[in-house]
């Protein structure tokens, strides 16, 4: 089917969810997916079956929330001598409100057609929670909680 339910419609409005930006950097129309959970800790995202299909140029990007607040207004105060002091602050506040945000999200994890496998319910890719979890032999699927941040020590200190 590709009628999917979106569960977040009223939590999620358009301005933050609607991947504009995305789509516009792949070139292609971004799509949310509604997901299911069977048990506690276990998602389950209903995909068309086009997007594991064999030569597919589909990815899926995978990332949870672990804290429910919006991504910070940053300050609209420009720098001045005059007002250097308020200016600080404000940023300051902006960083470490960005910075939970961040801390509080996993990077995004790309999911391609070659990380799914054949099952008797379908196509199906596993990404676990850390990359000790991964089995062998498996795609290495897993939730990457701030490992951009690690590769990136630059972006922390702006």
């Amino acid at each position: 089917s590709a009628e999917f339910e979106r569960l977040w419609k009223d939590e999620c409005p358009d301005e933050h969810c609607g991947f504009r930006g995305p789509s516009q950097v792949v070139g292609q129309p971004v799509q949310l997916m509604g997901s299911y959970i069977p048990e506690p800790g276990e998602h389950v995202l209903r995909l068309p079956a086009s997007v594991a299909a064999s030569g597919s140029k589909y990815v899926t990007g995978v990332c949870l929330e672990r804290v429910k607040m919006p991504w910070p207004e940053k300050p609209t105060l420009t720098y001045s001598h005059e007002r250097r002091e308020e200016y600080i602050k404000l940023r300051d506040e902006y960083i470490a409100q960005r910075d939970k945000w961040v801390g509080g999200h996993s990077d995004t994890i790309g999911i391609r057609p070659q990380d799914y496998r054949v099952t008797d319910t379908g196509a199906v890719a596993t990404v676990y929670y850390t990359k000790a979890n991964v089995p062998p032999g498996m795609p290495v699927l897993y939730i990457p909680w701030g490992e951009w941040m690690k590769l990136h020590p630059e972006w922390k200190q702006r």
